[in-house]
């Protein structure tokens, strides 16, 4: 292959580093070498001056056969003045008459660094060079942006065969710039590139081969040197690596012609390996389209529409692996090739097509059409259909409320009620989207369904329907789906929930434990249930199995007698009932004592914290015990449900339905840990802010109203006692006051200055306000309920000035330490 170089701004050394380098993408490749514009005795220079009237230096777009060779023989000179690199880009005198000098026939053009652009130039005008100079396709490895030329060539695309390569990093890359690749690609015709250009557009009457085959020369996994010494030897061993290749493609030819012969029929491959430009080559001569790379999606559809099958190899092709099709095109759209395959007999197998302005409206209309689809085939599966327009959710509401909310008792009786108003999100919705107003659209579909009428709602006039009528209808899967998850997603969410008991972070140990119970008698305890070893290292020795047996006999004895009392409790307040019996212990329960639990159907919990063993007697009753000696049930504590609970990949116990119980937990969901610390955080100033109200007894104005007053106290009333600098003091003290007020107006997005001169306004007019964070007005903080710990209040107060002198000492610190330094 002979390649026709165009090499950018280099040295004569670099030159020939760099065209080697780039050109070994190609076997057995003959440069001939086009040089860009070149001074001849060329200096870096950071501001090109003016070119003087009569310029020395020289540079040219040049031409030579022989790079290797002095540049200041051979070369043709077209233009005489300074050059510098980035006046390139501007500078395009020349071209045209170094052009004449190309008649000849090139197998490619490589178009590097500067001389990128020139070879898209030299493209474009191929057509005027046909018998003259003539090539097959282009490579392009841009290393500066298009010069000038090119902008006139953006009117018509440039058709010609071409490989555009792009940097690695945009706008890092100082190789290859990214952003001049895609330039000079903009201007190459898309339809000239990916396919042979001798393959047919549109053909009728097609066979069909679906295949995954390939059909391009690979590289050996193991790398191999082959060495010739002539043409003959270099011919031969390209013969052998492309035999193989070779072969499959003869295969596929025989069997177009086998079909094809004698009639007008066309052949089209559909291959989703590849295939190497010499295949594409043998089956173009065929007159046989084909298409490499397709997905495997395609493939399988392909099949379900045409006919035939899918092969995997060509060697036993028959003409019952082909499918068919009446018609195959190819078409463009946008910016991208489409290859239509039409006129199929009994497709199974069909394409929606969508076409649209932009991506966001074909986004759009293809998941409108993903949702008919399902719709259709949920109704094929279901064989049955639900009213829609919301008339189902409306009638399972008000069954709700009105029948199942009477069988329930206690907190049960909120949770359907919840559920009930929750289904109304679909009628709401509804009235949302055609600009309805939401509350007398439920209040006009609620009182005609007392009526005893199945209605929905019309989006047109916001009028009940009768959706049957109006032939309106739900998927059943979809609104059985919906009543099944929807609690289950609701209960997910719900990040806070108030447990009565105690929720315990570990499960039990034995396999044999109930996992959930009720009527639970409750032992706290902290007495180990478990072997420990003497302290004090001592060796028993035994002669036979009898003594060994009786070792360890006694030196479980003592464990054993400790589980038994426990036992025997449980036997003595369970007997007669169906109530049951939970350990919770503070140390250890080895596997014997969890074994011999188990047995008895009792639940045992090991070494808890001692923060819930104290908060489970709160919450349960009874007494921690350290001891097993004097057991009574007395002692035990009530729980109505024990039950074990996996929340995320850690196991929880719960105690719950406990009585008068004096303490509680408060179990925080969420769906990372950044979630959980928030709301964690949230829940711990909320009691806080009780417990203080509690132990301060009062409460203090809150919305910033007592920081104003305050303020405004010091201003008028204080300072005017006191003389000299401490009037400055005062003022400034008032003055930080208004960081809570100036906050809250921050965090609401309004202006804080606006704020503050209203509420100071507002205030010396005698009224109590604060800040309504809503409009930015001030309100009476009394009257919206908004108030402040005092123990908060008069905590801010003493530490202000506190924490305010300290952080003035340090300055004065560093400011005494800078002058004690010794002068230098």
């Amino acid at each position: 292959m002979e390649s026709f170089v165009h090499q950018g701004l280099v040295k004569k050394k670099d030159l020939v580093a760099a065209t080697i380098t780039t050109t070994t993408i190609f076997e057995a490749n003959e440069e001939l070498i086009i040089d860009a514009p070149h001074e001849l005795q060329f200096i870096y220079q950071t501001a090109t001056p003016t070119p003087p009237v009569a310029c020395n230096k020289k540079f040219a777009w040049l031409v030579s056969s022989e790079f290797d060779k002095p540049r200041e023989t051979g070369w043709t000179v077209a233009l005489e003045c300074q050059f510098d690199p980035l006046q390139y880009q501007n500078q395009t005198e020349g071209f045209d008459k170094s052009f004449t000098y190309l008649k000849r026939t090139f197998d490619d053009i490589l178009g590097f660094s500067q001389g990128a652009a020139m070879a898209a130039a030299v493209c474009a005008k191929q057509e005027q060079l046909l018998g003259e100079t003539d090539f097959r396709f282009c490579v392009v490895c841009p290393g500066f942006t298009p010069w000038p030329l090119m902008e006139k060539k953006k009117q018509e695309s440039i058709k010609c065969p071409s490989l555009h390569m792009f940097g690695s990093q945009p706008r890092k890359d100082r190789q290859i710039v990214t952003q001049a690749s895609s330039d000079l690609a903009g201007l190459f015709d898309e339809d000239h590139g990916s396919r042979h250009p001798d393959m047919k557009r549109r053909t009728e009457n097609c066979h069909i081969l679906t295949c995954n085959v390939s059909l391009e020369y690979e590289k050996s996994e193991i790398n191999a040197g082959f060495f010739y010494s002539n043409a003959e030897q270099r011919e031969a061993m390209v013969t052998a690596e492309r035999k193989s290749v070779d072969e499959r493609v003869q295969k596929i030819i025989d069997l177009k012609n086998k079909v094809c012969a004698g009639n007008d029929n066309n052949f089209v491959i559909i291959n989703q390996k590849g295939i190497d430009p010499p295949s594409l080559d043998l089956l173009a001569r065929e007159g046989i389209i084909a298409l490499r790379r397709a997905k495997r999606r395609n493939m399988e559809r392909l099949v379900l529409a045409c006919g035939g099958e899918a092969v995997n190899s060509v060697d036993e092709l028959t003409p019952e692996s082909l499918g068919w099709a009446g018609l195959v095109y190819e078409h463009v759209l946008g910016e991208e090739k489409y290859t239509f395959v039409e006129q199929v007999k009994n497709p199974n197998s069909c394409t929606i097509l969508i076409k649209g302005p932009n991506d966001h409206t074909i986004a759009q209309i293809k998941d409108a059409v993903r949702d008919g689809l399902r719709s259709v085939k949920n109704t094929i599966e279901d064989e049955c259909v639900v009213l829609g327009a919301g008339a189902f959710e409306v009638a399972a509401r008000q069954h709700l409320l009105n029948e199942v909310k009477k069988t329930v008792q206690g907190r049960a009786q909120l949770g359907v009620e919840a559920f009930a108003n929750a289904l109304l999100v679909v009628p709401k919705t509804l009235a949302e989207n055609a600009g309805l107003d939401t509350q007398d659209v439920i209040i006009s579909l609620t009182s005609e369904h007392d009526k005893g009428n199945v209605v929905g709602l019309n989006i047109e006039d916001g009028e009940p329907i009768d959706p049957q009528l109006a032939g309106i209808f739900d998927n059943y899967s979809v609104k059985r789906q919906l009543i099944n998850s929807g609690p289950v997603i609701a209960s997910q969410l719900l990040l806070v929930d108030e447990v009565e008991g105690l929720v315990l972070d570990h499960g039990s140990r034995h396999p044999d434990m109930k996992r959930r119970t009720e009527n639970c008698h409750i032992l706290t305890c902290n007495v180990s249930l478990e072997y420990e070893k003497s302290e004090i290292n001592a060796g028993f020795f035994y002669s036979n199995a009898e003594q060994r047996e009786a070792m360890v006999t006694a030196e479980r004895k003592s464990v054993d007698e400790r589980v038994q009392k426990i036992i025997d409790l449980k036997n003595k307040v369970c007997a007669g009932n169906d109530n049951n019996f939970v350990i919770i212990n503070q140390k250890g329960i080895d596997p014997p004592s969890l074994d011999l639990l188990a047995r008895e159907g009792i639940i045992a919990l090991r070494r808890a914290k001692r923060r819930n063993m104290e908060r489970l007697v709160l919450a349960c009753g009874g007494e921690a015990v350290n001891s097993v000696d004097e057991l009574t049930p007395e002692s035990l504590g009530w729980a109505g449900l024990v039950y074990e609970h996996v929340l995320g990949e850690e196991k929880y116990t719960f105690v719950e339905q406990v009585k008068n119980p004096n303490s509680c937990t408060i179990l925080i969901k969420g769906p990372n840990d950044h979630t959980i610390a928030q709301i964690k955080d949230a829940v711990r100033d909320g009691l806080r802010s009780v417990k203080n109200t509690i132990e301060d007894e009062c409460v203090v104005l809150g919305a910033g109203a007592f920081e104003v007053a305050a303020r405004q106290h010091l201003l008028n009333e204080v300072k005017k006692t006191v003389q000299g600098r401490a009037q400055l003091g005062v003022e400034a003290f008032a003055n930080a006051l208004l960081v809570v007020p100036k906050t809250l107006a921050e965090n609401a997005g309004l202006d804080t200055q606006d704020v503050i001169i209203s509420l100071t306004s507002e205030h010396d007019k005698g009224n109590v306000v604060g800040l309504n964070i809503e409009d930015g007005e001030p309100i009476d903080p009394q009257l919206a309920g908004i108030f402040d710990n005092y123990s908060v209040k008069r905590q801010l107060i003493n530490s202000g000035p506190v924490i305010a002198s300290q952080l003035l000492l340090v300055d004065e610190v560093i400011r005494a330490g800078r002058n004690m330094r010794k002068p230098t």
